[in-house]
């Protein structure tokens, strides 16, 4: 399970990256403080997804040139990325579901424009499943699978423009019997104006599907974070 873990944290790195210490040298005041009032906030996320409380943590950096959209078969598929990454942190202290709201931001509006197009291409990648099987030491074999789908999200619509999502669920068990897992990714990604939003779900090891319901939730906050932005 461990290896199968870690690499479910690594994609789920992959959406929260944003939320890390900025370097000094890279320091734009301005796009810092207007992206630290415009996040989504905790009275936008319904309490079904999560035990958040008021807890938000804020992130801010450079990007490195690339928006990730998901990691399948030894694979980093992704978009070209903007200048800045923003992103607001919702994460349990218990029970291991998270959310995050993330804001992409380009030099221009034809820059995300182009962008989101390669971001819709590219994630016709982010399709098909996978099963791989280890051996421990002691004997024992732990098989995990994934699944990847994608779709658009007709809820969250802005400028006539539809949102993408990527959806990954992990399912691990074992020889035996012990020391299972399963869990769940759902990312939106929005095009606004000369930016890339997008919004994670990550049930943390606690469901192996995310039901409809909770999908609907997440683009409800998918939704309240363009007028957040724009706000």
């Amino acid at each position: 399970m461990k290896k199968h873990v870690a690499a479910l944290a690594s994609l789920t790195a992959v959406v929260a990256s944003v939320v890390v210490a900025v370097p000094a040298q890279a320091y734009d005041r301005e796009a810092y403080e207007y992206a630290a009032g415009h996040m989504v906030r905790s009275g936008d996320v319904p309490s079904i997804l999560g035990n958040f409380g008021q807890r938000m943590t804020f992130g801010a950096s450079p990007t490195d040139g690339k928006l990730y959209i998901c990691f399948i078969k030894d694979k980093q598929v992704s978009a070209p990325g903007g200048r800045y990454a923003f992103g607001a942190l919702f994460n349990e202290r218990k029970g291991g579901r998270n959310l995050t709201s993330s804001v992409n931001t380009y030099e221009s509006a034809e820059d995300a424009i182009s962008a989101f197009e390669t971001l819709k291409t590219e994630i016709k990648n982010c399709q098909g499943s996978t099963t791989q099987t280890f051996t421990d030491n002691d004997g024992s074999t732990q098989t995990s699978s994934s699944l990847t789908t994608n779709g658009k999200v007709p809820m969250v619509t802005e400028v006539g423009v539809e949102s993408v999502f990527v959806n990954q669920n992990y399912l691990e068990t074992s020889s035996t019997g012990s020391d299972g897992y399963s869990g769940d990714n759902y990312t939106v990604f929005t095009l606004l104006n000369d930016a890339i939003l997008s919004t994670n779900y990550n049930t943390g090891g606690s469901l192996e599907n995310i039901p409809t319901k909770l999908r609907k939730k997440v683009n409800e906050v998918a939704f309240k974070a363009i007028g957040r932005w724009l706000g």
